[in-house]
This record gives structure tokens, C-alpha cells and sequence, in this order.
């Protein structure tokens, strides 16, 4: 009797199952093959997925020593809102007229690429000689019909709601009624198209990542920044300051350079990305040196943020954490919004799957290491 483990049939069904491991690692990609072999993976990974970077910073060296102080320093923005005139000549002179031998009418043209931002448009010209009611219709509705003294400078305001991509003022002289041999006409010069732009950019967003154990740690926090006016001297302007929605600092501003320090609660922080709002009411400002120091006390660790935009997300079908580091055993808890990976190698490489963990929008990331090692790269792509 053959012993059950000579039979032929589970012999033959070990050696195809140990083929089809073979075959399955062989058409794995080559990093997570590389991974699974535990070998060093770094160059092997690198440049695998580059569709799209959304993080890549260098943390450096993981000790397990305490910090006293961390500074989020921001960039600067440009606020304001000012409005900006342009004039376009439409004719240097022209004459219109009515009369018992005919008519002449004068048509003018232009074209408005932003509409939206218009805040004014109007028409003005020299009334050199004047006979009658001058008649000016825009894109076929009558918005004038009055005599003007002549020597005399008009303006005429153009309705915003009649305007198109491509406009025509049509300008004409009302008949001469009874006095039939008699002509009306007005000979106009310097006919300009005066436009009004209104430039808004009245407030400003800025993103900075705050971990738990930073928030849990602050004793005490302020921000400082500068603000420098590039207004009209004179002028004053509500400034406001918001973090996390909550408003931290509301103040007439002079147009003068000034630096503002603000002093700051731990309730006013969350874990994870915070935003930090500047607005105003008018005017030109540019807010620069934007710094939150915080006064910790305690272990507190590094943490990132990452932004994913909609067509990304839409779009992107993996994404994925790639660590390069140095050092022995690494071994550190590494957060993900509101998940857990556990790093626990001795590669100088390591990668892991993401894609269930990340969210549109605001991301972040926290290394808490649990022993000493240094992180050269860490990079969060997808493809």
C-alpha cells in the first residue's frame, strides 16, 4: 500500500500549485515582487508610479528627543480689490445727419472678453456741432435720444445688460419734422469707449498641518505677520483673520506698513490640515512673513498635508506611500486621515497600497516612529 504522501495525484497537485506561485510572481510588477522577496527595493520602486506626485518631503532623522517649539511658516498673499479703467478710441470723428436728400448713420464696433468683470462701460465723445436729437442705440435697443448743446463733452452710460461678446453702437439724428428742407446732423470727434474694471482677490486660504500630538502638546501659540499697503495713502480698510473658520482678528487697517502678532488658543487648532483665512474689505494689501509659532511641550511628531483635487480623484485608480529611509529596524505607526499603517522593516524601502484611506481635498499624514532611523524621502503618488 503506498503511503498517502507518495500518492501520485497530491504529488501532482503540489508541484502545479508550486508553478502557479512561480508564474504569479513572475508577472507581479516588479516592486511589490521585490517586496515580497524582501529584498532592497529602493532602486527597484523608484520612478514605478509617476503619474502624479501629491507629496514629497524628507523628513529626515526620527530620534525619540523632545521638541520646544514649532514653526508653520506661510506663504505670502496679494489682497485687493481695485478697480481699473482702460479707454479704447472707436473713431477720431465722424458725422451723422437727416435730412430731405437722406441719411447718414455711423456704426461702431467692439468686442468684450470678460463681461463678468466689468463693473462700468460708457461712451463719451466732443459735441463740436449739434442739430436735433442724437439717437444711439446698442445692439439694437435705444439708449439715448436727446439734443446736446454743442462745444460740449457727453458721456453716455451703457447698459451692462445689453452687452454681448460683440457689441455695435449704431449713432443717428432724428428727421427734421416739418422744417423738411432743413437737415439735423451732429459732427462728434474723439469718440473713446471707457471701461471699468472691477479686480477682486478679497481674501486668501492657506493650508498647514498640525498633528495630534502637536495640538495636544502647544502651551502657548501666537501668529505674527506683516502687512504692507500698496493702496492710496489715507485709506483704511477692514482686515479680518480666521483660523478654522474662527475669527482671530478684525481691525480697521491703515495703508502703512505694520507687523501684527496674535496670540493664539490650543482650542482654536485641530489635528490634521488647518486654514488659516486672511480677508478685506478694499483696497491693496500684501501679507507677508505669516508664521505660527507654537510653544510645545512633550513628544510631538512630524506630519504633512496633501491636496487632491477633483479631477484627480475622479481619475487616479491607485495611490500609494513610498518610504526611502536609512537606519536599522524602522519601526513607527504612520497615520493617514483617520488610518493606521504599521511600519515595522528592515528594508531601505517600503511601500503601501493608500487608495482606501485617501479623501478629495484636504489629506494628511503623521509619522510616530518607535525607534530611531531616518526617513530620506517620504512621497505619496498615484497613477
Amino acid at each position: 500500500m503506498n503511503k498517502r504522501g507518495n500518492d501520485p495525484k497530491i504529488q501532482g497537485l503540489i508541484i502545479l500549485i508550486a508553478i502557479l506561485i512561480i508564474l504569479y510572481t513572475l508577472v507581479m510588477p516588479p516592486c511589490e515582487r521585490c517586496q515580497l522577496l524582501g529584498d532592497d527595493c529602493s532602486e527597484v520602486c523608484e520612478g514605478e508610479f509617476v503619474d502624479g506626485i501629491l507629496l514629497e518631503v524628507s523628513p529626515g532623522n526620527l530620534d525619540m528627543e523632545y521638541e520646544d517649539t514649532i514653526d508653520h511658516v506661510l506663504e505670502s498673499v496679494d489682497l485687493f480689490i481695485q478697480e481699473e479703467p482702460e479707454v479704447v478710441t472707436l473713431s477720431n470723428s465722424l458725422e451723422v445727419r437727416n435730412g430731405l436728400f437722406g441719411e447718414l448713420d455711423q456704426e461702431l464696433d467692439f468686442s468684450l472678453n470678460n463681461i463678468d468683470s466689468l463693473d462700468e462701460l460708457s461712451l463719451s465723445f466732443a459735441v463740436i456741432e449739434s442739430k436735433g436729437n442724437l439717437i444711439v442705440t446698442l445692439n439694437g435697443k435705444q439708449i439715448f435720444n436727446q439734443k446736446i448743446s454743442q462745444n460740449r463733452i457727453k458721456t453716455i452710460d451703457l447698459p451692462k445688460e445689453y452687452l454681448e461678446d460683440e457689441n455695435k453702437i449704431r449713432l443717428q439724428v432724428s428727421p427734421s419734422g416739418l422744417v423738411f428742407w432743413s437737415s439735423n446732423k451732429y459732427y462728434l470727434k474723439d469718440i473713446k469707449l471707457r471701461k471699468e474694471f472691477e479686480l477682486v482677490h478679497s481674501f486668501e486660504i492657506l493650508d498647514f498641518s498640525v498633528s495630534s500630538s502637536e495640538k495636544n502638546s502647544i502651551q502657548e501659540s501666537e501668529l505674527q505677520f506683516f502687512v504692507f499697503c500698496k493702496g492710496n495713502a489715507g485709506e483704511s480698510n477692514i482686515m479680518k483673520t480666521y483660523l478654522n473658520n474662527h475669527l482671530i482678528f478684525s481691525k480697521l487697517v491703515p495703508c502703512m506698513s505694520e507687523e501684527h502678532t496674535i496670540e493664539l488658543d490650543e482650542e482654536d487648532f485641530k489635528s490634521g490640515v488647518n486654514e488659516l483665512k486672511f480677508s478685506v474689505s478694499g483696497g491693496d494689501y500684501l501679507i507677508s512673513d505669516i508664521e505660527i509659532r507654537n510653544e510645545v511641550e512633550g513628544r510631538v511628531y512630524p506630519s504633512y498635508s496633501f491636496y487632491i483635487r477633483n479631477n484627480v480623484y475622479d481619475e487616479a485608480e491607485d495611490y500609494y506611500l513610498n518610504l526611502e529611509m536609512f537606519g536599522d529596524r524602522k519601526r513607527a505607526e504612520i497615520i493617514v486621515n483617520d488610518d493606521t499603517i504599521d511600519l515595522n522593516t528592515g528594508n531601505t524601502f517600503a511601500q503601501f497600497d493608500i487608495g482606501r484611506m485617501i479623501r478629495k481635498g484636504n489629506n494628511f499624514v503623521e509619522v510616530r516612529p518607535d525607534s530611531e532611523f531616518s526617513i530620506d524621502e517620504l512621497k505619496i503618488v498615484y497613477e
